[in-house]
């Protein structure tokens, strides 16, 4: 087993916006209750920002305290260039779809 799990965006949007109490009880356990490494992308970071903004009314103090908050607990993947040029590959050889921001 893995000793790091990588959380997407949607999961910690459920964490924090209690709108649908099935997946916000789930989401909100699976980043709690985890005894993996929570590996997180500077990608989800800013896609999960965005939308606490957008959709969830919070405020830019809120914003940055998930930020700061991510980088005190959590390890924070860059996305490098050679992970750009693997995702193309993989779109290109293998019909999968990826977006890397």
């Amino acid at each position: 087993m893995s000793d790091s799990i990588f959380i997407d965006s949607n999961v910690w949007l459920y964490a924090f916006v209690a709108s649908d109490p099935e997946k916000h009880e789930i989401s909100a356990g699976l980043i709690t209750s985890t005894n993996q490494q929570i590996v997180i992308s500077t990608q989800v970071l800013n896609q999960v920002s965005v939308n606490l903004l957008r959709k969830a009314n919070v405020d830019e103090a809120f914003s940055r305290y998930f930020i700061k908050d991510a980088y005190s607990k959590y390890r924070i993947a860059d996305i490098a260039s050679a992970t750009c040029v693997s995702a193309s590959m993989l779109r290109e050889t293998a019909s999968l779809s990826s977006w890397v921001h």
